[in-house]
């Protein structure tokens, strides 16, 4: 929709358009670029040296006859920034405050008229979140932790202090462990992705299905090639985008561990004074990892439902810097530029549009839950001043240069916002969870 202003120096009309972008295109009258030239000409009669004049005192004929070219230009610059100045004052929509915020476009210049468009990117509007309350959750269920998972992890640290002894004459069983090297043939050079890595052959130690059914019945010293896939307990979303692969794999050794005996004198050895106090602690641990693991599942599943219900625009000019930076990062590590360089031209257009797309649902989700912290007026945690000094500390080195120490300054300032913004991002997601969807598990409500 458009609409339109004026005084007595410009028209200006306003174009909506998306991205958090406004159009004004403001058109000139004489007076106002009768004000730029003179502006023009005496910035020009301050730079330049004519001999029989002072500077600044030189006439605006003697600039006009022989700066005529530096005058045009110069006064394109001056108008540009006066029409601007003057749509301001009749049209007071916020501009964002970043660099870039305001283009402009010359679109015609002449003495009895210009005309000029400028491209503003303003702030997204605050998103509704009337219906964030009925917004739905899914996560797997918080997993229980019984005696087997104890007895389990129990045996891994036994094994951290065992003997091993080689077995021979056989192939690998159930049961068993075995050294392994493996090799993705998908990849060029075929890059390491196990070095005599010792692998528990079992269903309970060995969680991939297709590496567990590769090696059961192995020989020592044979080497096979298999194709990857995906678990079938896993659900389809991981299904649908699993990159199968060929690995080539082969089992150097099987071999089967001296486990210390589980008594007083070992649990000792760890600091812990009973067998009962070291089951304890690892049902703890257990315990809490599960508890990340599903609260990290629900606030995934909270983002996405998020994006998913609560629209908003954001500025386009925010979206094109975050894909910038990320097209940076991956193309800057060696396997990212590899990867990119082999794709065609169709692969490489999809990968950009996959970035772009992740970029736009980070910068959308970053608003909504400024948002919400306003709404609800979430605080940071209580820890946070500390860790802020933490992040400063680690870029303090006395003795530095002044030029090495504004850079500490920057690169500390610039951690620290990113902890916390990610910080807060997780406050607030912890916070709907609790306090407006009321779907966190008992033992962690306040």
């Amino acid at each position: 929709m458009k609409t339109s202003f004026s005084n007595d120096d410009v028209q200006l009309q306003i174009n909506k358009l998306p991205g958090c972008t406004v159009e004004y295109t403001v058109t000139c009258s004489p007076t106002l670029i009768q004000k730029a030239e003179k502006q023009a000409i005496k910035k020009i009669a301050k730079e330049v040296s004519i001999p029989g004049f002072r500077k600044g005192k030189v006439p605006e004929e003697v600039i006009r006859r022989n700066y005529l070219k530096a005058l045009e230009s110069e006064t394109k610059e001056e108008l540009t920034q006066l029409a601007f100045q003057e749509a301001r004052k009749l049209d007071s929509t916020p501009i964002m405050q970043t660099e870039g915020a305001v283009g402009a476009k010359l679109i015609h210049f002449g003495d009895e008229k210009a005309e000029f468009q400028y491209f503003i990117t303003t702030n997204p509007e605050v998103p509704s979140l009337e219906n964030l309350d009925t917004i739905k959750v899914q996560s797997k269920p918080l997993k229980s932790i019984g005696e087997k998972d104890v007895e389990k992890e129990i045996k891994n640290l036994l094994r951290l202090f065992a003997t091993w002894n080689d077995i021979t004459g056989r192939p690998v069983k159930e049961g068993d462990f075995v050294r392994v090297n493996g090799y993705d043939l998908s990849e060029e050079g075929e890059p390491k992705i196990f070095n005599e890595s010792r692998l528990d052959v079992s269903k309970d130690g060995l969680s991939t299905e297709w590496l567990h059914s590769a090696l059961i019945g192995m020989e020592i010293g044979q080497s096979k090639i298999v194709d990857t896939f995906p678990n079938a307990d896993e659900d389809e979303e991981f299904k649908k985008t699993f990159v199968k692969k060929q690995v080539r794999i082969e089992v150097t050794r099987i071999e089967e561990p001296n486990t210390p005996a589980l008594d007083e004198a070992f649990v000792q050895k760890l600091g812990l004074p009973t067998v009962e106090e070291l089951q304890k602690e690892m049902k703890k641990r257990l315990e809490n990892e599960a508890m990340g693991n599903h609260l990290q599942s629900l606030k995934d599943s909270l983002s996405d439902e998020i994006l998913k219900n609560i629209p908003l625009e954001i500025p386009s000019i925010l979206v094109d810097r975050e894909v910038a930076s990320r097209m940076r990062r991956y193309l800057s590590s060696s396997q990212g530029k590899k990867e990119y360089e082999s794709f065609s031209k169709e692969e490489q257009e999809k990968k950009r549009e996959d970035i772009r797309s992740k970029s736009e649902e980070a910068i959308r989700l970053y608003f909504i839950i400024q948002a919400i912290i306003r709404k609800y007026h979430i605080a940071p945690p209580a820890n946070i001043q500390q860790d802020m000094t933490q992040i400063a500390q680690k870029y303090f080195k006395e003795g530095s240069t002044k030029k090495i120490a504004e850079q500490n300054v920057q690169q500390a300032q610039n951690e620290q916002n990113q902890y916390l913004a990610s910080t807060m991002m997780d406050t607030a997601l912890m916070y709907v969870l609790d306090k407006v969807l009321h779907a966190l598990p008992h033992p962690t409500h306040a």
